[in-house]
């Protein structure tokens, strides 16, 4: 399922990087499916970045990759995030509190050339763009995601608390217009 090339440069006064270009695994964190399956791997290329800062770890990601289509023009998806992760208890004795990290993400994701009457797959769901109930949003599709995830260890069980909320944000749903 996967084919790709990883670059991983040292980089002076950075904790990681990694170029990847191929049919890679999903580049993109989150807490939850509900943006992508666990399982979808994407067609192209993408940077992750990362910075060690104490207890906390500052990330991001971004990619363009390639959506299968019928249409002329190649149709395609450019995301970015950005995020941080901490452990505020990381020296407790006390497991819970030991094993403890809260990590939390914002993340923008445009499909280009998806349009209503495409036959293209939205990458990350089985709905032809030319399908749903709502056909007139899959003209732009340009998502905002935010999440957050409160994790932890008990009796050695891993346990987390999460939150994800996503926005398709080039349509006027549910919003007033003048």
């Amino acid at each position: 399922d996967l084919a790709n090339l990883t670059y991983t440069p040292e980089v002076s006064g950075v904790s990681k990087v990694e170029v990847s270009g191929g049919i890679i695994e999903n580049p993109f964190w989150g807490p939850s499916p509900i943006v992508w399956d666990g399982d979808l791997n994407f067609d192209g290329a993408a940077v992750k970045v990362a910075q060690e800062l104490g207890a906390a770890q500052l990330f991001t990601s971004a990619g363009l990759f390639a959506i299968d289509s019928d249409e002329t023009e190649t149709a395609s998806l450019w995301s970015i995030q950005g995020g941080a992760s901490v452990k505020p208890f990381e020296d407790a004795e006390e497991p819970f509190l030991g094993k403890m990290k809260l990590t939390s993400a914002v993340a923008y994701h445009d499909y280009r050339n998806i349009g209503s009457k495409s036959t293209a797959t939205l990458a990350g769901t089985a709905i032809p763009a030319n399908q749903g109930t709502n056909s007139a949003a899959l003209e732009d599709f340009n998502l905002l995601n935010t999440n957050v995830e409160l994790a932890s260890v008990v009796s050695g069980m891993p346990v987390a608390l999460y939150g994800d909320w996503v926005r398709n944000i080039a349509t006027n749903v549910g919003t007033e217009k003048d």
